[in-house]
């Protein structure tokens, strides 16, 4: 039994974090693990925007045995990411929003999440439904992938405004782990994008704007990944005289990298013009094996980083 010093102590924690945005207590300073939960989890609204649309995509084309189900558990995980992100979470290290104008912008979200998880939540009979009433007004796009792209899309670029909104205040604290924490959701985000594009190529035969959709965002994983490996934290934790925890977190980059090879030489193959060459079910499975990487790196990350959460602003 918890004694009542300890309830106490889990009582001001809790009230810590669920403070209303713009009070006098919003106004706290934020420890560095806090923002970093924040931008983890904004990270999060845009690949699992993203995720949404490539599920959409293949559900809609019967392809990689994506179910109804597998659309509703990522509504479902968004619903639950933006709670988190609306009212704070202890348990994820979740500050309730810390100034009035990342409250709003995530209301902004909110607002474009609705039309998307409308369309992620409906019935295939509502679904053909809609495309049946709107096919006259988007010809081409008879299944409405692009019309539901284009909404995970928006949604994304909301998500990447409140991302900047809290870079821009852990930057005022001068934390270490801020710019690499931003960068860390990129590579999920592009190779969802990446994964849409390969898809649709492959379905379609080709089609020049999936083809430069799909270029841009191979070549964009290529390049965050590049800028994660010259911050000058992740430099700082790799360095071999740091011992045990650098070549831990050395061998799981160098593992989110030998993943990405394969991964890549899967999307280079359809960009060759080689698309009976690509395997659909390795690149899945590649790209599951390389988010996980991914967040495991930033786990490690944090741990690295955790002897800095001490607050000290300028």
């Amino acid at each position: 039994m918890r004694t009542p010093r300890a309830r106490l102590g889990a009582a001001l924690l809790l009230a810590t974090f669920m403070v209303p945005a713009g009070s006098p207590a919003a106004d706290r300073a934020i420890p560095s693990h806090e923002f970093s939960g924040a931008m983890r989890e904004t990270n999060w609204v845009r690949v699992l925007a993203e995720r949404l649309s490539l599920q959409n995509l293949l559900y809609q084309l019967k392809l990689g045995g994506v179910t109804k189900d597998d659309l509703e558990r990522t509504s479902e995980e968004m619903d639950r990411v933006l709670h988190d992100l609306r009212k704070g979470s202890p348990a994820r290290w979740v500050p309730a929003p810390p100034t009035p104008k990342i409250a709003a912008q995530i209301d902004a979200i909110d607002g474009r999440w609705g039309p998307l998880q409308t369309m992620a939540l409906a019935s295939p009979y509502d679904y053909q439904r809609r495309a049946a009433v709107e096919r006259a007004s988007r010809i081409g796009d008879p299944l409405l992938v692009r019309h539901f792209d284009a909404l995970a899309r928006e949604l994304g670029d909301e998500a990447e405004r409140l991302l900047q909104l809290y870079l821009a205040e852990c930057r005022k604290y001068e934390y270490p782990l801020c710019e690499a924490q931003a960068l860390n959701g990129m590579p999920a985000l592009w190779s969802e994008r990446m994964l849409n594009a390969y898809v649709q190529v492959r379905a379609s035969g080709g089609g020049e704007e999936a083809m430069t959709r799909l270029r841009e965002s191979r070549d964009a994983v290529d390049a965050v990944l590049a800028r994660i490996a010259e911050v000058s934290l992740v430099r700082e934790a790799m360095d071999p005289s740091r011992g045990g925890p650098a070549q831990f977190i050395a061998g799981v980059f160098e593992d989110t990298n030998q993943v990405w090879v394969r991964l890549r030489g899967n999307v280079d193959l359809v960009l060759d013009g080689q698309e009976d060459e690509s395997d659909l079910a390795s690149a899945l499975g590649d790209q599951k094996e390389f988010i996980a990487l991914m967040a495991r790196l930033r786990i490690a990350m944090e741990q690295y980083a955790a002897p800095r959460r001490e607050v000290s602003m300028r």
